[in-house]
């Protein structure tokens, strides 16, 4: 099973996508069950993922939840589940909904 996502928006790059699958926990050792039943992601204000956050806020891919630790966490909108390629139910799960 491959799992590909077309970027076409060039401001962003393969970490961020990378970031937002592992987010969501959509990998090739997963079951697709298991796709959107976590939603969330830590990062540092130095680290490399952080501005994979950013890059992905900005294009409205997540939001920014609390900060705790000196880290900051963030979550995947509907938007953010679509790009990965998430059906309707992994996306209700991933929101909550």
């Amino acid at each position: 099973m491959s799992i590909n996502v077309a970027i076409n928006d060039t401001n962003l790059h393969v970490r961020d996508i990378n970031c937002l699958r592992h987010m969501l926990g959509v990998n090739e050792n997963r079951h697709k069950n298991q796709w959107g039943l976590r939603n969330h992601f830590a990062a540092t204000p130095e680290g490399d993922d952080y501005d994979s956050m950013q890059r992905l806020e900005t294009h409205g891919y997540v939001v920014q939840g609390r900060s705790r630790y000196g880290m900051v966490f963030y979550h995947a909108t509907r938007a953010g589940c679509v790009l990965v390629g998430l059906n309707q139910r992994q996306i209700e799960n991933a929101l909550g909904e």
